[in-house]
């Protein structure tokens, strides 16, 4: 860096899980450092991930990332008594600050550039399930393992160690004493996944039973009994819901969260790709649930009717008579809904991907993708998404098992009753998110701390129109929070 000392030290943020600061040296050069709170587990494995992953991505797939400096995993080992990141600041914009502005032409570069790093990541197989990590950070035994599986002999800096998603640590999920991975297989993943669940369910359940635990979704919290159901069903019947082709099952990496605030373009031109940022939770995984549609691109808006068939294009709706800011904002959201679906054609539906397009056709793929989400979940966000998920891989069984039917899991009476808790659940989620975004907060309440009196006033009245027949108002205070449940 060629900086004799540091002339400024400034906080950015504080997120879900860090604080990341500004440090502005005596040349100029201006660097990012990443701190964790001390909640954030796993602590080590989190840290340890992160930085070795940066390195795989940026110098192994010359994927532009940040180039870290200087990190510490031992919170124990450092002055300041907490690991960190200390990383460059990558130049560029947030794709969010040109998003809205950007040309016809300008955006077709940005749409390539990320076609081609997706297409890195689609390429490049590892040889387990888990969470990359500089071999050296690793116990012993695990650091004889092969990287890449063609690999004749042990020769990468690299290895896969225990997935370092924290849905696998959070909260007292920690002190679980359970295999974490590395897996080898897609159904040695699935089967660690729901045994962490059914171990936290008998030994950690009744303990935030009798605490101030957070509850999502119009249903009262189910009985240990009924999550034990669930668990017993999903082990039952998981192994012949995944999918057994080599192409979509092989382990690969991706990055956690393609979103408007972590991709980083050109201030000006073409958007050229500068860097990808936050490579928390990044694991590697089967690419059949790696491999999502970036959300940075995901149409949001209300005004456009986007038809479902990829290459179907979306069409404006009669502007006549509609006041001209209404035609500028209906514009606006019909540019963002051809972008998405140019980008689902480019990633999908391309001549050259067939990988992308098996895996995307898989019967219940979303399903299957969501489930480590679901599962580990399931107390504190409610067994109904998760139910709704099993059963529709049920349905679809013979989509992918013609040799077998398999007993239906689920009473009449049963079924009957979760249709009829699913349909709550959809219109109290549906509400929410209408209520977030009148509100301006995130789903924890988390708001910029300039609008603060703003969103206040605006909680105080949605708070007296809320209908309590929906479920339980969804920001209540003292409820826990989304990152400790």
């Amino acid at each position: 860096m060629n900086a004799n000392f540091c002339i400024s030290f400034e906080k950015l943020a504080e997120g879900g899980y860090n604080r990341t600061y500004l440090l502005t040296f005596d040349n100029g050069r201006e660097l990012i450092a990443r701190v964790p709170y001390s909640m954030n587990h796993p602590t080590f494995y989190s840290t340890a991930s992160q930085v070795a992953t940066m390195d795989f991505v940026r110098n192994e797939l010359s994927i532009p990332c940040p180039e870290v400096f200087a990190w510490s995993a031992r919170a124990d080992a450092t002055p300041v008594g907490s690991e960190f990141i200390l990383m460059e600041k990558v130049q560029g914009v947030p794709l969010y600050k040109r998003w809205a502005h950007i040309e016809k032409g300008q955006v077709v570069a940005f749409l390539n550039d990320l076609r081609a790093i997706e297409k890195k990541f689609e390429n490049t197989h590892l040889s387990s399930h888990g969470s990359i990590y500089f071999k050296n950070d690793l116990p012993v035994d695990l650091q004889s393992s092969r990287f890449y599986p063609e690999e004749t002999e042990d020769s990468s800096k690299y290895a896969i160690g225990p997935i370092a998603h924290h849905l696998w640590w959070r909260h007292d999920y920690a002190d679980l004493k359970v295999s974490r991975g590395p897996w080898k297989t897609t159904e040695d993943l699935f089967q660690s996944l729901s045994t962490v669940q059914r171990s936290w369910l008998t030994t950690r359940s009744q303990i935030s039973e009798s605490n101030s635990f957070r509850v999502k979704g119009p249903e009262p919290r189910a009985t240990l009994t009924e999550a034990l159901h669930l668990q017993d069903i999903f082990e039952r019947f998981f192994p012949d819901f995944l999918p057994n082709l080599p192409e979509i099952t092989c382990p690969i990496l991706w990055h956690p969260e393609l979103s408007l605030a972590n991709i980083v373009v050109s201030e000006s031109g073409d958007a050229t790709i500068t860097g990808l940022l936050d490579w928390q939770d990044a694991c590697v995984g089967p690419l059949f649930m790696q491999a999502s549609l970036a959300p940075a691109l995901a149409y949001r808006g209300s005004r456009i009717e986007v038809p479902e068939g990829v290459l179907e294009k979306p069409s404006l709706p009669d502007l006549d008579g509609l006041p001209q800011e209404e035609i500028d904002a209906i514009r606006l959201e019909h540019k963002f809904a051809m972008r998405w679906k140019a980008y689902q054609a480019r990633s999908v539906v391309g001549a050259a991907n067939t990988t992308r397009r098996i895996a995307a056709s898989f019967p219940n793929a979303n399903e299957l993708a969501n489930l480590p989400q679901l599962v580990l979940r399931s107390w504190s966000d409610g067994l109904t998404p998760y139910r709704e998920a099993v059963l529709k891989c049920l349905e679809n069984w013979e989509m992918w098992r013609e040799d077998l039917r398999p007993p239906f899991p689920f009473t009449e009476t049963e079924l009957d009753d979760h249709v009829e808790k699913f349909k709550r659940y959809e219109e109290f989620e549906q509400e929410v998110d209408g209520l977030l975004n009148r509100i301006g907060c995130e789903g924890d309440g988390i708001v910029a701390a300039e609008g603060w009196e703003d969103a206040m006033q605006r909680l105080k009245s949605e708070k007296e129109r809320w209908d309590p027949k929906l479920g339980p108002f969804p920001l209540q205070d003292g409820m826990w929070s989304y990152y400790l449940t």
